[in-house]
């Protein structure tokens, strides 16, 4: 009696507040006590399963189980030594009882399709981790199609792939915007109300990640972390440049247009400072950067210019920030660009 009397309620909602519109995604936890919280799980289950069945939510999970991952390494030559330093992060494993593959995004060629479920890390820490649910009818599937909407009108008068790359470029800059926060804002109000639950950088006691190697198995981290469909960040209309470079990457593909994510990082002339960036590679080697709202096309490494000490030879150097070559050029910071050897997630069970 109190199923059907729970449905019941789950069919009045559905019919009327959520009538047509993409369901705003829940992401507070229950809290109260063991008992109160198992109820309130229970129904909100129910409530997310009858959404996905209406379209109005993506069919992800809500958490996913953990482990820290060695992502790239590299060496910078000291005066007196060479010096290993390794970049980690933490990355979604497979579910028990589940078909969910782990998979190295980085092995994606430029032709590859994008996986129609998936979840990734977003490569940073004291965060969440990122779904796609790119099923016909899914709330990002009609993102996806108003925006290639938008792409088409832009290019109406030329439908050259160069227009298509560049609306798509403008399209995910205006529409998701960068994070833009200093430290003390950052440590005040998080960009996003999700930020606030996922303190979970913690690896395991007792490892030492300079010492591990991009081969190395990844380490389970033995806590589970919330998923954040990625149209929820396209509604926030913010987004750090994963989130961005996922999005320009499935619409590019989308659209036709040969490209993979670029996962990595930067190192620029100015402050030497190495920090994790993606962005979107097309078959020529350019470089999409919605977060930057560029298209960078990196200098031929026969011209033989590697950062200072770094021992790679994985390294792109970008002269600045070039356009396209009717357009103003925007001159920024000579800048290094390495693309991790491995970048785990996984892809979702049909």
């Amino acid at each position: 009696m109190l199923g059907k009397a729970l449905l019941a309620l789950l069919l009045f909602i559905g019919g009327t507040a959520f009538a047509g519109k993409v369901r705003p995604v829940s992401l507070t936890p229950p809290t109260g006590s063991w008992c109160g919280q198992w109820v309130l799980r229970s129904v909100a289950d129910l409530e997310r399963r009858y959404l996905i069945h209406r379209g109005l939510l993506a069919n992800l999970p809500w958490e996913m189980p953990t482990a820290f991952a060695v992502n790239h390494r590299y060496e910078v030559q000291k005066p007196d030594k060479i010096e290993p330093y390794t970049l980690y992060s933490e990355v979604p494993t497979a579910r028990r009882g589940t078909k969910d593959s782990v998979f190295d995004f980085t092995k994606l060629s430029f032709t590859d399709p994008v996986p129609a479920r998936f979840i990734i890390g977003d490569g940073m820490r004291h965060r969440t981790l990122l779904g796609v649910d790119l099923t016909p009818g899914s709330p990002l599937y009609r993102e996806i199609e108003r925006a290639k909407v938008s792409v088409r009108w832009l290019t109406q008068n030329d439908k050259s792939p160069d227009a298509i790359i560049k609306a798509i470029s403008r399209n995910v800059a205006n529409q998701m915007g960068p994070v833009i926060r200093n430290k003390e804002q950052r440590e005040k109000e998080p960009a996003f109300t999700w930020q606030q639950m996922s303190d979970t950088d913690t690896p395991p006691k007792g490892i030492d990640f300079e010492e591990l190697f991009v081969e190395h198995e990844p380490i389970a981290s033995h806590h589970n972390v919330l998923v954040v469909p990625l149209e929820a960040n396209i509604q926030a209309a913010e987004g750090y440049c994963l989130w961005q470079a996922i999005y320009a990457w499935i619409l590019l593909r989308s659209l036709g247009i040969p490209s993979r994510p670029f996962f990595g990082g930067n190192a620029t002339s100015a402050t030497g400072l190495i920090t994790g960036h993606t962005s979107v590679e097309l078959s020529d080697r350019r470089i999409v950067d919605p977060s930057g709202w560029i298209i960078i096309t990196p200098e031929p490494k026969s011209a033989g210019r590697y950062p200072i000490n770094l021992i790679d030879d994985d390294w792109l150097f970008l002269p600045g920030y070039l356009s396209y070559p009717d357009e103003e050029t925007t001159v920024g910071w000579d800048t290094w660009r390495f693309r991790y050897r491995r970048f785990l997630g996984v892809v979702l069970e049909p």
